[in-house]
């Protein structure tokens, strides 16, 4: 109910417009895209696409994509690989 009151919300707006101007979240955006290691990210045999999957037991990533047509193609079994 204190939340409702009109002077807790002009503070709220009062610091959403100091918080706005703020360059706080540019750095904090770019400091985390910095520190991803993004061929881990990858799909190893469609570095393209984002992996999504991984085969157990080793470190090769897969897409969506890759993993599909593995798959389909009887090359792969779902209980082989893992989100």
């Amino acid at each position: 109910m204190q939340c409702l009151q009109p002077e807790m919300q002009e503070k709220a707006k009062s610091l959403s417009k100091s918080i706005a101007h703020e360059q706080g979240q540019k750095a904090g955006a770019e400091s985390f895209q910095d520190s991803l290691d993004l061929d881990k990210l990858r799909c190893t045999l469609a570095p393209k696409r984002a992996a999504v999957w991984r085969i157990k037991r080793t470190q090769v990533r897969l897409s969506t994509f890759a993993a599909t047509v593995l798959l389909q193609e009887g090359l792969l079994e779902s209980t082989e690989i893992k989100l």
